[in-house]
């Protein structure tokens, strides 16, 4: 892509997509897309989920696309499409059971915690003391 084309207002390239121009949508998406994967990896801490939710995302853009007025800048609203797409994986976390672990008869084992101590706890012992 030339540098005219990566030069076009975010609004410019949205219009010519709404036209019809697939390239315009392309350069959107390689402008946006290491941004919106940034956040999305910040808010699920899981680079799967958050490659999913930055397709999610740019999906939610070429579906409603024409809803984009403009009102705000593109990367704003392209911002608060990527954080409802996290915020969708982030419920459907928590609808999927938790695993437990069971002992051979199926009863329940105690939970185990951290593999390593808070580091919490002992900030908070020192706090209390002052």
């Amino acid at each position: 892509m030339s540098g005219l084309v990566d030069a076009e207002p975010d609004e410019e390239l949205v219009r010519r997509y709404l036209a019809g121009d697939p390239r315009a949508f392309a350069v959107l998406v390689d402008r946006h897309s290491p941004r919106v994967y940034n956040v999305a990896l910040r808010m699920l801490g899981d680079a799967d989920e958050a490659r999913d939710a930055t397709q999610d995302a740019f999906l939610t853009v070429v579906r409603k696309a024409k809803q984009f007025r403009g009102d705000a800048a593109f990367s704003t609203w392209l911002h608060r499409i990527a954080v409802n797409a996290c915020y969708d994986i982030l419920r459907k976390r928590r609808r999927q059971p938790m695993l437990r672990r069971v002992d051979d008869e199926g009863d329940p084992l105690p939970e185990i915690g951290p593999p390593v101590a808070d580091h919490a706890d002992a900030t908070a012992g020192s706090v209390d003391a002052s």
